[in-house]
């Protein structure tokens, strides 16, 4: 499933609605705290992805978590995904839809993973490195 051919039109869908709304940075935010609670409560995407719980059900569930709390196309998304049996790709959704966004942005993204907080003149300093390395 993390490499189906629909998950990619899934992530380009709302990118591209995302953009006509100007609303890329909001939703793309939504998706990576999404995806945080998700890997953090494996409870709820087990849910997501329960083939025995009705349609209505998982709806209602994300409406009831979600709304007013992301953006209205973020919720839209998994509102689609649960009426067609596809919550259980939100995941492999997410991971494409940051491809997809980079790829427009022209961006590179990384990740740095410290043993202990970097002071400001430290993040300044590795920003300027990686803007440095990558021509960005």
């Amino acid at each position: 499933m993390p490499h189906a051919p629909i998950n990619p039109g899934y992530a380009r869908g709302l990118l591209e609605m995302a953009r006509a709304e100007n609303a890329v940075e909001a939703v793309e935010a939504d998706l990576f705290r999404l995806r945080d609670l998700l890997k953090a409560s494996p409870a709820l995407l087990e849910f997501l992805k329960d083939p025995s719980i009705k349609r209505e059900g998982k709806r209602q569930a994300l409406s009831d978590l979600f709304q007013g709390r992301v953006a209205v196309l973020t919720l839209d998304l998994l509102l689609t995904l649960a009426d067609n049996d596809r919550a259980g790709r939100v995941l492999p959704i997410i991971e494409e839809f940051k491809t997809e966004a980079t790829a427009v942005r022209q961006s590179v993204t990384g990740e740095v993973v410290t043993a202990s907080p970097l002071d400001d003149a430290t993040l300044q300093r590795l920003a300027a490195e990686f803007s440095r390395v990558t021509g960005k």
